[in-house]
């Protein structure tokens, strides 16, 4: 019972639905961007890694066809949000050339330009930062190594494009059209692209404040021992590993020792 209430009926009450919703997507979305949980940029992409992505939508993928890029206006669009999504919800991969059910059908092997026809992986290396504001720096393009017995099409590529964990999140769409709205902060819940709420954006520029330092004590090592007046005075030398365990840069920081047990505060120097 909660304030007379059975605990079927709480399900019932849409906001408390909502609120219960918002709050799940929230944890999941920025314990992702924990590192421990954080999305590792690979050195390679094999045909064997994309087959074995699991079926579905997911907020760590997305699949996006090839014949996408029979539009590329529509395209830049879709790419946009998704990047957005994606840096906003501590990275993860968009796999071109793969329709949603798995089934490989490619990507051209070039794109008409300004300048005739320019290769696929380079222009989406032009235009892929741009697509959002603050411009995406951490990110990777592969072109997947095909298996033995590929079922890519001839002539035409798989390419996985890594977006990593970005210090710089959150980042707005900035290309706007029928497939993503401009200046339009997104997130990934239930494995789609969703305009992120306010109390996102908020949790998710506070969490990049300050660094998380993590302090260990590894060695003590006795430097000289002294004998004054009977007493025996011991100088050591306290060795600690610090590390930051957190995404944003430390750069003016000290160890500094309180209180040892035993003694009173301020007799430890």
């Amino acid at each position: 019972m909660l304030l007379g209430l059975k605990k079927r009926n709480l399900r019932s009450i849409p906001w408390l639905r909502t609120a219960r919703s918002r709050m799940q997507s929230t944890v999941t979305a920025l314990l992702r961007q924990d590192v421990s949980m954080s999305i590792t940029k690979r050195e390679r992409w094999t045909e064997t890694d994309v087959d074995g992505l699991p079926n579905g939508e997911h907020d760590y993928f997305e699949r996006k066809s090839g014949r996408l890029f029979d539009d590329t206006e529509s395209l830049l669009g879709k790419l946009a949000k998704t990047v957005s999504a994606l840096a906003n919800t501590g990275g993860g991969h968009i796999v071109l050339g793969v329709d949603d059910d798995g089934v490989p059908d490619g990507v051209p092997d070039g794109v008409p330009s300004s300048r005739g026809s320019a290769p696929t992986r380079d222009w989406l290396e032009q235009k892929l930062p741009r697509l959002v504001d603050y411009p995406l720096a951490d990110f990777r393009m592969h072109i997947v190594e095909r298996s033995t017995t590929s079922r890519i099409p001839a002539e035409r590529d798989v390419i996985v494009i890594d977006i990593g964990d970005s210090a710089l999140a959150p980042h707005q769409c900035a290309y706007g059209g029928r497939d993503a709205r401009k200046y339009t902060y997104y997130y990934r819940q239930a494995g789609r692209s969703e305009p992120a709420p306010h109390f996102y954006l908020e949790l998710l520029r506070q969490r990049l404040v300050n660094p998380t330092l993590e302090a260990e004590f590894v060695k003590l090592l006795p430097v000289k021992a002294r004998q004054i007046s009977g007493a025996s005075f011991l100088a050591t030398r306290l060795r600690f590993r610090v590390r930051n365990i957190d995404r944003v840069a430390a750069y003016k920081w000290q160890v500094q020792v309180k209180q040892m047990s035993g003694h009173p505060e301020g007799a430890c120097r």
